[in-house]
């Protein structure tokens, strides 16, 4: 806007720039990205960075957390928006911008193909932090920015609550356990692919039990049918639509014997993630995110290979693509860890110390101290 048409009394209302920080993102939600900028913002709080925080609205998923310091604070020469780069021209739409803030975008994606909306995105930052390596080497090639890979701190909530009530499995019975957000496309986290490769590595009176909890499932009911109907009447496949709190998520997380993510790409990969932290063995496919964190040493690892994304994969595009996890190795690997749980066990334990080494929260202060100048 040209400064002789902005009105005075918003001239007055700048306050003055302080050494520190702005972080803006979703602070309050239930979402990944939400989880990512109450990270950030514990990180910072520990680097002994001076904050303020934007909580930015919009998001579909609850409202139900908080990050201190709250909202409204100071301008400092930095901002940190932890919103994707297809969210940023909304962010920043309007506001007036000193030319001496330096704008930081926490970013993630999880296809090769970038949307006209996150090239606007990167064009709009000066310096991007990628969730992992996989979402540095999308984002590199389409921007003269720096761009660098943020250690995202592995901090899963301490289980609360009985797991295997939270479940609802009676005990003694092999649980398999995936969580996910409709919102993040269930075609991307591949819901239907887990079940199909658990029906054909296990019979309906076998044993093993395999849990779906999702959120916003009502909101796309179409999608949520899609998936009952490939579940067909199965009791041991359980599809559950509901928001419980952290804590028990870990529960939940902590008493199965196997957390599988059989995704076709993710950024970072949060949940698998705080499965390891927990000791929860992982399936996992290859590639994408997780394979900054995950190997065979620490997870069974799902291969597959590339294809189009197509069109019915909102809001990724169809020229996209990403890795679709092979049918058989996926039945192999799920009776592989019910079959085997002593082998399942040692690949947890070597993975809950891996994390806590390389994904602990003095990492990111670290990172945070040595890039925020």
């Amino acid at each position: 806007i040209d400064p002789e048409l902005v009105p005075p009394a918003f001239e007055t209302t700048l306050e003055p720039v302080v050494d520190g920080v702005d972080l803006a993102g979703y602070v309050d939600a239930t979402s990944g990205v939400g989880e990512i900028a109450r990270l950030v913002g514990l990180a910072l709080d520990h680097a002994g960075v001076p904050t303020s925080v934007q909580t930015i609205t919009g998001s579909a998923n609850r409202r139900a957390h908080e990050l201190v310091p709250a909202d409204r604070g100071p301008r400092h020469p930095v901002e940190i928006l932890c919103v994707n780069a297809d969210r940023i021209a909304g962010v920043v739409a309007g506001r007036a911008r000193p030319d001496d803030i330096r704008t930081i975008g926490v970013f993630f994606w999880e296809t090769d193909v970038l949307t006209p909306a996150m090239s606007d995105g990167l064009a709009r930052v000066d310096e991007v932090w990628a969730g992992s390596t996989y979402v540095a080497d999308q984002f590199a090639p389409a921007t003269d920015a720096p761009v660098e890979v943020l250690p995202v701190p592995v901090l899963p909530p301490p289980p609360r609550g009985d797991g295997r009530a939270l479940l609802d499995v009676e005990p003694g019975r092999p649980v398999l356990f995936f969580t996910f957000d409709h919102h993040s496309s269930a075609r991307r986290k591949n819901v239907d692919g887990l079940i199909r490769a658990f029906r054909d590595a296990f019979s309906r009176d076998e044993g093993p039990v395999l849990v779906c909890k999702s959120i916003n499932g009502d909101r796309l009911p179409a999608e949520r049918e899609r998936l009952v109907a490939a579940a067909g009447g199965r009791p041991d496949i359980r599809l559950v639509d509901c928001y419980v709190d952290a804590g028990e998520l870990s529960a939940m997380i902590a008493e199965a014997d196997a957390y599988v993510s059989l995704h076709r790409s993710e950024g970072f990969g949060l949940t698998v993630a705080h499965a390891m932290a927990l000791g929860t063995p992982v399936v996992t496919t290859a590639g994408s995110g997780p394979a900054d964190f995950c190997d065979e040493s620490t997870a069974l690892i799902v291969p597959g290979h590339l294809v189009p994304i197509g069109a019915d994969a909102p809001p990724y595009p169809a020229e996209g693509r990403w890795l679709d996890p092979d049918h058989d190795a996926a039945v192999a690997a799920l009776r592989s860890v019910v079959s085997d749980p002593t082998a399942a066990a040692g690949r947890a334990e070597r993975a809950r110390a891996s994390i806590a080494a390389t994904h602990g929260l003095e990492r990111t202060v670290r990172f945070l101290q040595e890039h925020i100048r």
